[in-house]
């Protein structure tokens, strides 16, 4: 079975070229989906680095 890979909010700032802020944002406003790991009112997401990739085609493609 295929392990999938997970990315910080960090990584995938840095592979999308963008602040931690906007990244948080497009998960806020479900544009890129991920798991929220934390407990309480602490948010700890992690992106499955598919995800990221999909959101990225999806953009260059319109």
């Amino acid at each position: 079975m295929e392990e999938k890979e997970f990315l910080t909010i960090k990584n995938a700032a840095k592979l999308l070229d963008c602040s931690e802020k906007q990244i948080r944002r497009f998960i806020e406003k479900d544009m890129l989906k991920a798991a929220d790991i934390g407990t309480g009112k602490r948010r700890i997401y992690r992106i499955p680095r598919e995800e990221i990739m999909r959101f990225v085609e999806e953009r260059m493609t319109g």
